[in-house]
């Protein structure tokens, strides 16, 4: 089940212009996790669902594609409500679109731009769950 409130425009456009430029042309899509495993295999050659996937679609354009399902279940991994969660991974979607890869400074823009956006940042609440156990 999900909700069909909207993305409130002004602090998205924000954080895209900041990151992105004005002139980028943004779209965001909102999938169930069925589909986006299917997008995670085709595209990225991973197994199963995950929680967003950034597409560039030219040098000023791109697209994020959220499951709020993986969204919501990955929140409390970090110890974050899904609502601080998903705006983290805007800000990190926005910069794979920007061109940058995981990494040191991946890692520095995105806590930068969560202060500059008064974010919470996953490294700062980082929840340790045992390791599962292989059978």
């Amino acid at each position: 089940r999900h909700s069909r409130r909207p993305i409130p425009r002004a602090p998205l456009s924000r954080m895209k212009d900041a990151i992105l430029g004005s002139r980028y042309q943004l779209s965001v899509a909102f999938i169930g996790p069925h589909e986006m495993a299917r997008l995670n295999g085709l595209y990225r050659k991973m197994r199963g669902s995950t929680d967003i996937l950034s597409f560039p679609l030219g040098k000023d354009a791109g697209e994020l594609v959220f499951s709020m399902t993986d969204v919501d279940r990955k929140s409390s991994d970090f110890g974050m409500t899904k609502g601080q969660y998903f705006k983290y991974l805007i800000v990190h979607g926005l910069l794979h679109l920007k061109g940058l890869d995981h990494g040191r400074t991946m890692d520095g823009l995105e806590v930068s731009f969560c202060r500059r956006f008064r974010i919470k940042h996953p490294s700062a609440t980082v929840v340790r769950r045992p390791p599962e156990r292989q059978r």
